[in-house]
């Protein structure tokens, strides 16, 4: 059978494998065409059930995108890898510099999704182009199933920040009151400081003039001292030309 209305993306195949057949090193990374990786003999089959796919996805309501050379299924948002290509059985080499040569069976594979959520489905007694409403609605299931995971995740890492913030807003409460704390300590220790340092010049001063030795020069070094108590002194803060610079 013929391809009949191909889709777009159809077309855009064709007219790039007939452009690769005219130019032998011509490639287009930005064209979008259909994943396709089959002997040469296999294309056009391989071209009409891809073809036939895309139309009934497009008609679901689905949509395609290609990424980094890779071509996705989009259904909700949901991207699922698309691949179509020819499976290869191995025989033992008729060359000496290999051990074993891949022969095409005429079989197809087709994939979809990446790694642990792929999906295969080959050729059987029951070919691809049979399977192709199972094919779309595993295809729906699986995104519908991705979906709903996601928005676990999605609540599941709201939760986590969540709690984690309540974590931080709790260090921080705890880090501004340690400060706190310490300004306090560092501030009564100044006070106790500054306190101690008035009694001693008190008795010093007392000293002085239970042995009448109050000596000009002796007040003028307790009233220093006593200015300098008043600067150390938190509750006063008295200011100092010189500690202040």
């Amino acid at each position: 059978p013929r391809l009949v209305n191909p889709d777009k993306l159809t077309i855009q195949t064709q007219e790039y494998w007939e452009r690769e057949k005219k130019e032998r090193y011509y490639r287009d990374d930005a064209k979008v065409i259909l994943p396709i990786r089959v002997e040469k003999n296999n294309k056009e089959r391989a071209l009409r059930f891809m073809d036939a796919l895309v139309k009934l996805l497009k008609y679901k309501g689905h949509s395609f995108v290609k990424k980094n050379h890779e071509f996705f299924i989009v259904v909700d948002k949901i991207e699922m890898l698309l691949d179509l290509r020819e499976a290869k059985t191995r025989v033992p080499s008729t060359s000496a510099n290999t051990t074993s040569d891949y022969i095409p069976t005429g079989e197809f594979i087709l994939k979809i999704g990446q790694y642990y959520k792929g999906k295969e489905w080959r050729d059987g007694k029951i070919k691809l182009e049979d399977l192709l409403p199972n094919i779309v609605a595993k295809i729906e299931i699986d995104a519908e199933a991705e979906k709903a995971q996601n928005e676990e995740n999605r609540k599941h890492w709201l939760k986590w920040e969540e709690a984690e913030q309540i974590k931080k807003d709790a260090k921080r409460r705890v880090d501004e009151e340690i400060e706190k704390f310490n300004k306090l300590l560092q501030t009564s220790e100044k006070f106790s400081k500054a306190q101690l340092i008035r009694q001693y010049v008190e008795a010093v001063k007392q000293k002085a003039i239970a042995e009448n030795n109050l000596t000009t020069e002796k007040q003028e070094w307790i009233d220093w001292s006593n200015d300098k108590a008043d600067w150390y002194d938190p509750t006063i803060n008295k200011s100092d030309e010189l500690l202040d610079m």
